[in-house]
């Protein structure tokens, strides 16, 4: 009887463990989602104001919780909302190289032309 109950108390242990193991992994599942969800929405709204105010917000998550939640990517997230609108920008400089070096290109064949007809 008393070896019975020995394993019945191990058996409860490892149950409880795998139970707390289970709430442990679902918990992250759920932030990694809830991150995804944030920085998705971070992105499509790039161009707009984004402070602590709209991030608070949009999440539902206070200022700590989301300081929290954004240690899963090594940043904060005003760190991160500021490098999202520096790839933004970095994006548009080079849309706009790239309009003003075909200008160039096809302003140049005109100019000899010009220069040979004259």
């Amino acid at each position: 009887m008393q070896e019975r109950q020995s394993i019945c108390k191990i058996i409860l242990r490892y149950f409880n463990r795998l139970e707390a193991t289970v709430q442990v992994l679902t918990n992250q599942a759920l932030s990694q989602e809830k991150l995804d969800s944030i920085c998705v929405w971070i992105r499509a709204n790039v161009h707009k104001q984004i402070g602590w105010e709209e991030l608070t917000k949009h999440s539902n998550l206070n200022h700590s919780n989301l300081i929290q939640l954004f240690k899963n990517i090594n940043t904060t997230p005003m760190t991160y909302v500021r490098r999202v609108k520096d790839e933004e920008r970095l994006r548009d400089l080079q849309a706009l190289n790239m309009r003003h070096a075909q200008a160039v290109q096809n302003a140049i064949p005109l100019a000899l032309l010009k220069s040979y007809s004259a």
